[in-house]
């Protein structure tokens, strides 16, 4: 059942149709970006994707630390892996805002 959470996975895969079917692209593939901890975010993406036909495919939930992890095994430059830690300090790490929010 399609219901409003799926609003912007909805919109987001109908775009990257589009790009197959008149933008002259091959393949798109489309994803949830998400923390590890989000689990309605995880659900809702997982139902998403099996929504869609051959969606293990074509969208991938993908959490920031899977993908800061990745990122940081790669032979990247520094201001690459830069942002990397850019990434993990504003989404992951929350002990920080923590810590400047504390009463």
């Amino acid at each position: 059942m399609i219901t409003a959470k799926f609003n912007q996975l909805f919109r987001n895969q109908l775009i990257a149709e589009a790009l197959v079917q008149d933008g002259g692209k091959q393949f798109v593939y489309t994803g949830l970006f998400c923390h590890k901890e989000d689990k309605s975010a995880l659900r809702t993406g997982a139902k998403f994707q099996g929504m869609l036909k051959n969606g293990d495919k074509k969208f991938k939930v993908i959490t920031y630390q899977d993908f800061i992890e990745k990122m940081q095994q790669l032979d990247i430059s520094w201001e690459l892996r830069e942002l990397s830690m850019m990434l993990w300090a504003r989404y992951c790490g929350t002990q920080l805002s923590a810590q400047a929010f504390k009463k």
